[in-house]
């Protein structure tokens, strides 16, 4: 490969270091220091530190995989459950391990949620009405951790429930799942 096809890439293969995230068709897929976002038409951004630094094309997915391009770049990134692909033109560039984010999460009975709000923020919505934060402290392609100092109370996101416990007791499960 020629170097001249690698300079226009380094700023995305440095910031792909450390990929973590988890589900097919989401709006997030982080890593270590930044994330790729869906934003409005077709357009996605990765953010670098809180701040935009690159714009991609969404140009579809294959096999359960989120395709983009940066045509100023000639860059093509796959975003799947488990990996990040990055290309030049047929050239494999560059791969890591990751998933996508979680990034909210419904009541069974549709009376309340919890969303994510950025930056490890968390925010728990009972009847339409925001209820209380949460600082999320840990994650997993299942799970996501949440905290809430004031009351000194943690929440487990899962699958089928949210577990409320405070301190080493166990309270009560809410009944819900995954919307994003």
């Amino acid at each position: 490969m020629r170097m001249a096809s690698i300079c226009p890439v380094a700023a995305v293969l440095l910031c792909l270091g450390g990929a973590t995230v988890a589900q097919a068709g989401g709006s997030v897929w982080g890593y270590k220091g930044g994330e790729f976002r869906r934003e409005a038409n077709g357009k996605w951004v990765e953010y670098q530190g809180g701040k935009a630094a690159f714009s991609f094309i969404d140009t579809g997915t294959v096999g359960g995989a989120q395709l983009l391009h940066d045509p100023s770049r000639g860059i093509t990134v796959k975003l799947t459950d488990k990996q990040a692909i990055v290309r030049s033109g047929l050239d494999v560039l560059l791969t890591y391990d990751g998933g996508w984010e979680r990034q909210g999460w419904s009541y069974q009975d549709g009376k309340g949620s919890f969303k994510h709000t950025g930056a490890g923020k968390w925010t728990e919505y009972q009847n339409g009405k925001v209820a209380f934060t949460f600082k999320e402290t840990a994650r997993s392609a299942n799970e996501v951790h949440l905290y809430d100092a004031s009351r000194g109370i943690t929440v487990k996101l899962t699958v089928t429930g949210a577990m409320v416990s405070s301190g080493p007791d166990y309270i009560f499960t809410i009944r819900g799942h995954w919307t994003e």
